[in-house]
């Protein structure tokens, strides 16, 4: 299947973070002054708010759906490194939240490994919440089982850093967003970070720094539809440098983004054991 209603096989620079993916909104309320579905294929669509998308008649349906395509395709979505939530919303806005835990316990179910990515961490209070009274946006559940030990392995949650608060007005601070990879590390969840776009190599560096002692994989690329001399060759090398040590020294792994693979000066940098490959399974390691 390369195109379901819920579940695809995206293309392009989305195809560098998963194989399959899950969109069921469109629209975000983070408004990013970088955000491409503001630009690409998705700008007829875009909002600030989160939208169902029109393919599904609510929730329940959009629910059911995925569920067909999920099982039709498991082996295959499991032995490919699972579903990522999701690249035309933030999966974890208060929203959006509700049919993405659905949706990833299906896939628990399934035994297929989920991986979000979101610049939110709101919903973090929930998943410290199983252990006492809270409920997660007036859920009806007081518990749920997604912080048990089998679906922690199965589990791979990130946030998107760039140093740039003031480019991301409504979603929470980096620091918050950095500070939410300490506890789920200690939830034994699997952890890593979008550092992309890079806005400036000197912010996109703190937060690396940050974030390396709670994070496994950094996914790290260019910023899009700046002048050719917006990345300075030498400065390129010498960040790449940097953040190979930073990220060697904590054990971590990056995969460099194609906007930097494609530069001759990345070649020797692609050869570091710290550096992997865009099929590269956080679940697997």
């Amino acid at each position: 299947m390369a195109k379901g209603k819920a579940l695809y096989q995206p293309n392009g620079k989305a195809a560098e973070y998963n194989r399959w993916a899950v969109n069921f909104y469109t629209g975000c309320s983070h408004d990013c002054e970088y955000c491409y579905c503001k630009r690409g294929v998705l700008a007829h669509t875009w909002d600030t708010k989160p939208h169902l998308k029109k393919c599904f008649k609510d929730e329940k349906d959009a629910l059911e759906v995925f569920k067909k395509e999920l099982l039709a395709n498991r082996l295959r979505v499991r032995a490919e490194g699972g579903v990522f939530f999701s690249f035309s919303t933030d999966p974890c806005l208060r929203e959006t939240f509700a049919l993405t835990r659905r949706a990833m316990l299906l896939c628990f179910d399934c035994d297929v490994p989920v991986t979000i990515l979101t610049k939110n961490v709101n919903w973090i209070e929930w998943l410290e919440g199983v252990r006492g009274e809270k409920k997660m946006f007036g859920d009806k559940d007081d518990r749920n089982p997604i912080l048990s030990t089998v679906h922690k392995g199965r589990l791979a949650v990130g946030f998107t850093l760039t140093g740039h608060d003031e480019l991301e007005p409504n979603a929470s601070p980096n620091d918050s967003r950095i500070g939410a990879l300490f506890i789920l590390k200690t939830e034994n969840i699997h952890t890593f970070a979008s550092v992309e776009p890079v806005i400036d190599m000197e912010s996109s560096l703190k937060v690396i720094r940050q974030a390396a002692p709670n994070c496994e994989l950094f996914k790290i690329g260019l910023r899009s539809g700046v002048s050719k001399d917006y990345y300075k060759g030498q400065d390129l090398k010498a960040f790449m440098e940097e953040a190979t040590e930073i990220v060697g020294k904590h054990h971590g792994k990056i995969y460099w983004k194609e906007s930097i693979r494609s530069k001759i000066i990345a070649e020797p940098f692609l050869k570091s054991p710290v550096s992997v490959n865009a099929t590269y399974n956080i679940f697997n390691k």
